[in-house]
């Protein structure tokens, strides 16, 4: 660690002990619309599984700003069905599967989109990706990611 970053950690001491401890909230069941921040295929850290995962930055109506990430299995024919559908809806056609890191480079990335989150009676949340969404008032002008 270079003294430069001791020292700028060092000009943050008073703020750091002061800052109130702050837990992570859920974003609650609701419309949102956002700006695919980025977009890949990978493959999942969990099961292994290819997935296309998308990472979106929300810019309303509420909580602009936060990040929500979607994924969409990539292993059977009906997770390919669904990976159909959601391109349909971001009016988006893909020729060929291999093409599709390509489209989400291109296309996909950059896109303001609708998405609705929802609680299932499992209890575990979901998100549906609607279609594209006007931009907002601000554009995409959102503070820089923590990441």
């Amino acid at each position: 660690m270079t003294q430069e970053i001791l020292a700028e950690l060092a000009a943050l001491e008073e703020a750091y002990q002061q800052a109130p401890e702050r837990d992570y909230e859920d974003l609650p069941d609701g419309d949102y619309t956002a700006y695919v921040y980025d977009g890949t295929v990978e493959k999942s850290k969990g099961s292994g599984r290819l997935q296309w995962k998308l990472t979106l930055r929300i810019t309303g109506p509420k909580y602009r700003g936060r990040y929500a990430w979607y994924y969409r299995g990539l292993k059977e024919q009906e997770d390919l069905s669904r990976l159909k559908g959601d391109l349909n809806r971001l009016k988006l056609k893909l020729e060929s599967i291999t093409d599709l890191p390509e489209l989400t480079k291109t296309k996909v990335r950059g896109m303001h989109i609708s998405f609705r989150l929802k609680t299932g009676s499992d209890g575990f949340q979901r998100m549906y990706l609607g279609g594209p969404a006007p931009v907002p008032k601000g554009g995409e002008e959102l503070e820089p990611s923590p990441f």
